[in-house]
This record gives C-alpha cells, sequence and structure tokens, in this order.
C-alpha cells in the first residue's frame, strides 16, 4: 500500500493512537515476514512503542517539521518493527507451541544512536517492507542511505521516548498486550496441526445428522394479478372488486393456451406496482417464506394450485383480490454431500477452534490466578454518549473517577 494513502497530508490528522495503530501493524507484518513467531520477541515492543509514542506527540506539536518530513516519518514507522526482534529473553507460557528457530546474531551494525546497533537484519527487513523485492528502487547506495536515515530516526525517538517513561503508558502497554496475545494464541494453533484438521468421516458423519440443514425447500413460481380494495371500501365496493376478479380469472383461463395472455392482462389491470411491469411474475418463492410482497394467505394458495400453466382459485387478503397462475414448481431435494462438504469442513473447523480455545483458556485460568471484584464491576458506568461539540471521555467511569 503506498504511503501517501496511510496518511493524511494535514499534520493535525496525526494523533498518538492512529500512529500507534499504524506501527502495531507494522511490528506484526515484520515478524511474519522475517520468520520470528517467538513470543519473548514482542516483550520488547513495551520499550520500543513508547519513544514511538514521544515521536509522535512530538511531531504532532512541530507542524513544519511534518510537512518537510512526511515521507520519511512514514517510513521510520516501519523502522519500529525492527526494535522488537530479540529484546527479552523470558520463557513463553508453559503450553503446546511451535518450535521456533532463533535468528542468528549479528555485530554488523550500520549505524549506533546512543549506543544501540542498527543491523544489516535490520536494514534488510527495512528494504522488505518497502518493495526492494519486486522493485529496483534501492539500487543506489543513495536511496538505501535515505532508508537508513529513517530508520536512525526512529531509533532517536525511540530512545527518546524510553527515556520519557512512554513505555509505561498504559494505552501502549494495553495494545502491547492485544498484539502478544493475538500472536501467541495463532503460535498456539500453529503448535497443533490437528487443529487444521478434519478427517472424511467426521464430515460424512455430520452431513447424515444435519440433513435438514442441506435441504432445498419446495419452491413455486406464480404470477398474479392484484385488484386492490378502494380506500374505507364497505362490503358493496368489496364486491365490485372480487366480481372484476373474477371476470378477469374466467378471461385468464379462456386465453390460457395463447402465448403472453396473461402478461398483458397483468399489465393492463393488476395494480401490484412490483410485478405488473414484469407480466405478474413474482419470481421463485420457498414454502414458509414470509415476506412484505408476498402475504401468507397468497403464498398458501400457490402450492395448492396442481400443475404448471394452471390457475388457482381468487385469493382475498386485506388489500385485495388476486388472480394467480402457477408458473413452475420444484420439489425439495437434500444437496448432494460433495456440494456441501467445503462448508461442512469449515463448521466442523470452528467448532473444533472454540473447543481447544475453550481449553487453553481452561490452562492458563489454572496457571495464572484470575480475580474478579464483581462489586466494582457493577459499579462501573459506560461513559454516556457525548453532546454535540463534545469529546467522549478516554475510558468508563469507575466509583473512583466520580
Amino acid at each position: 500500500m503506498p504511503h501517501s494513502t496511510r496518511y493524511s497530508s494535514s499534520p493535525k490528522s496525526l494523533n498518538v493512537g492512529h500512529l500507534m495503530r499504524q506501527c502495531l501493524d507494522v511490528a506484526t507484518a515484520s515478524l511474519l515476514v522475517n520468520g520470528r513467531t517467538d513470543v519473548s520477541a514482542f516483550d520488547g515492543v513495551k520499550m520500543q512503542l513508547g519513544g514511538f509514542v514521544v515521536a509522535s506527540q512530538v511531531i504532532h506539536r512541530q507542524s513544519n517539521l511534518v510537512a518537510r518530513r512526511r515521507p520519511r516519518l512514514v517510513l521510520a514507522v516501519a523502522a519500529v518493527a525492527s526494535l522488537i526482534v530479540g529484546c527479552s529473553k523470558e520463557a513463553p507460557l508453559a503450553l503446546p507451541q511451535a518450535k521456533i528457530p532463533s535468528e542468528p546474531a549479528t555485530t554488523e551494525a550500520v549505524a549506533t544512536v546512543a549506543g544501540e546497533p542498527i543491523t544489516t537484519i535490520d536494514l534488510g527487513r527495512a528494504l522488505v517492507r518497502n518493495g526492494a523485492e519486486v522493485s529496483n528502487q534501492y539500487e543506489d547506495v543513495a536511496a538505501r542511505r535515505e532508508l537508513l536515515d529513517d530508520l536512525i530516526e526512529t531509533k532517536l525517538l525511540a530512545v527518546a521516548g524510553r527515556r520519557a517513561g512512554y513505555d509505561k503508558d498504559p494505552e501502549v502497554v494495553a495494545m502491547v498486550d492485544r498484539m502478544v496475545a493475538d500472536r501467541y494464541l495463532r503460535e498456539l494453533v500453529a503448535a497443533n496441526p490437528g487443529e487444521k484438521d478434519v478427517k472424511e468421516e467426521e464430515q460424512r458423519a455430520y452431513y447424515e445428522a444435519h440433513r435438514a440443514d442441506f435441504t432445498l425447500p419446495d419452491r413455486v413460481r406464480a404470477s398474479i394479478i392484484l385488484l386492490r380494495f378502494p380506500l374505507n371500501a364497505q362490503d358493496a365496493d368489496k364486491a365490485v372488486t372480487r366480481e372484476r376478479a373474477a371476470t378477469l380469472l374466467n378471461d385468464a383461463k379462456t386465453q390460457k393456451d395463447l402465448p403472453g395472455s396473461f402478461v398483458s392482462l397483468a399489465r393492463e389491470h393488476s395494480q401490484d406496482l412490483l410485478t405488473r411491469d414484469r407480466g405478474g411474475d413474482l419470481g421463485w418463492l420457498p414454502r414458509g417464506a414470509r415476506t412484505h410482497r408476498v402475504p401468507s394467505a397468497l403464498l398458501d394458495a400457490l402450492f395448492k394450485i396442481e400443475g404448471e400453466g394452471n390457475f388457482g382459485p381468487l385469493v382475498e387478503t386485506d388489500v385485495g383480490v388476486y388472480v394467480v397462475r402457477l408458473t413452475g414448481l420444484t420439489v425439495g431435494q437434500v444437496k448432494p454431500y460433495e456440494e456441501v462438504a467445503a462448508d461442512i469442513r469449515q463448521i466442523l473447523l470452528a467448532e473444533k477452534s472454540k473447543r481447544l480455545n475453550d481449553e487453553r483458556y481452561r490452562q492458563l485460568s489454572k496457571q495464572f490466578e484470575v480475580k474478579v471484584d464483581e462489586k466494582l464491576l457493577a459499579a462501573v458506568k459506560p461513559p454516556a454518549p457525548p453532546s454535540s461539540g463534545e469529546k467522549p471521555p478516554a475510558f468508563p467511569i469507575g466509583p473512583s473517577a466520580k
């Protein structure tokens, strides 16, 4: 995605939350592209993202700097991902997980900032993120130097951010926790190949047990002519409408074998605006369907007509009287297994994933103590909708905030 589409040209549009989200997106992409899947690699993100918070706030205040160096700032966002890798040695949670290859150590520093290296690996990742594999834009060493300058800029801001304490910002911590949780869950899933497997016999057993779910209902197709009752119609008015409908039904039967005869009658006499121009055609309707345009009495009557091309008796509803003709009928049938096998597989995979996730959370709850203050939870009230021009509060309002 071009950088210009991800950032507004107005400095005022920059805010901490937006830039942090961009940073997290790129950080996750970096780990995936470069084969890093270890949970410990994410532990250092709190320190690194703190610096980026400082960066975004400083840039927001210095609009002239942003206007001059926007392209480099955008590339600098991507560089934060490279700061994540190798920042922690804490062991991951003792649950089943994939074997993660370690990243080769390197002492080749293309640049250093406050003693922290920017390695050839870091620069290589940045080149990949910016499309060097599919274009020749970085063949020129000057272009690579510009990219390195962006990494240096980000490293400077990250160092400043950590020293300013932004790695402890609650919003940063919460965002990192969500990213780590999502990545770790994907790692646990990857560690269990059976989670993506569904046996053929399981699929067929599900198909047999849920045949009704894969059964197509009976369907009819019909054409109608509607004569509406006048507004506030009295009995005498309704009787006139019934007589007109009976005459039309008789005419339609008389002209039954004439091609297009019912279509012509519907276009001339029907007062149903949705079907009149189509010659009265209602389209296909499944048994039991309830729509605003097809009253239940009319649908029931259609399924009682025997034989395509035949007419049914007049159908009267609150709105008027219908002349009806059956034009199509299909009997419900079960879809072949081969036609729904892929759908069944997805259903079973979702069920299996839910069961395994429930088991994972159960294990985690046993390994780590969880306490909930129910009284405090009940006392926390959602923020009221903001009035016009007022910004909503950042967090729910608890008892201690009053």
